[in-house]
């Protein structure tokens, strides 16, 4: 779609109502050295969004296997830990029974 010179003018005054004239000046001045193929299109946005869904679905995975690893390790060691408890409880119990 060609933008003719009267439409830019247009644009460029609703935009200092809207941003003011530096702000404005800034944007117009970015936009017109871009070059054609720096312009992302609704396609390339679209493809980037399922990129980026897919890899955060992948991310998520490895997150919840990464998480369940942690709590089985946490459980292991929890059950040591109250093995050893129980262990000194008992012994600590055999030693007082004795007197």
């Amino acid at each position: 779609m060609a933008v003719d010179e009267r439409a830019r003018r247009q644009m460029h005054e609703r935009l200092e109502q809207a941003i003011g004239i530096e702000a404005t000046d800034t944007l117009m001045g970015e936009i017109a050295s871009l070059r054609g193929e720096q312009l992302a299109t609704r396609h390339d946005v679209e493809l980037l969004g399922g990129d980026m869904r897919t890899g955060f679905a992948e991310l998520r995975g490895e997150t919840r296997g990464a998480i369940a690893e942690l709590r089985a390790e946490m459980h292991e060691q929890l059950g040591a830990v109250h093995g050893l408890i129980a262990a000194q409880t008992r012994s600590s119990a055999s030693g007082c029974s004795g007197r």
